[in-house]
């Protein structure tokens, strides 16, 4: 009997004897392989296309999300006389022009004259950002019309 419980104490002390060491570990972990910078200090931007709105240049920001995806924010004011839905295109460039990315989003009903905070998503892009176009595309909100009733 005292053999059973002196090989229990011994079982337990190098029990806790291994969970102290546990406790007290520096073992460092590798951290993720740093990449290049976002952006290379501010973006050019360039807007084309049809639509009757404007970008405001000093509103644009670009982050990666926790998922991984390239989240471009911007604000656009609408010049147009009539509610539109807009469509935003973005392609980005390294420094040397080359396209590295690319992110798409949205407005519906853009009220005529009024500003509207935009998202665009996309994959993270290959390289650091020197610059991005921007297409918008628009076309006329639906105006809503009375639908005939069965009497």
């Amino acid at each position: 009997m005292e053999r059973a419980q002196g090989f229990s104490l011994l079982m337990l002390g190098s029990l806790v004897a291994v969970l102290l060491a546990a406790c007290g570990s520096s073992e460092q972990l590798p951290e993720a392989v740093s990449s290049s910078p976002l952006t290379s200090g501010t973006p050019t931007v360039t807007q084309t296309g049809s639509a009757d709105a404007t970008i405001d240049p000093s509103s644009v920001t670009y982050k990666i999300d926790n998922a991984g995806i390239l989240v471009v924010k911007l604000k656009l004011t609408s010049a147009s006389a009539d509610p539109q839905t807009i469509a935003v295109r973005g392609s980005l460039y390294n420094a040397s022009g080359v396209i590295i990315g690319d992110v798409s989003g949205g407005a519906v009903m853009v009220d005529p004259g009024s500003t509207q905070d935009i998202e665009l998503t996309g994959n993270a892009p290959s390289g650091t950002i020197a610059s991005a176009t921007f297409e918008l595309t628009t076309q006329a909100a639906p105006t809503p019309t009375s639908t005939p009733t069965a009497a």
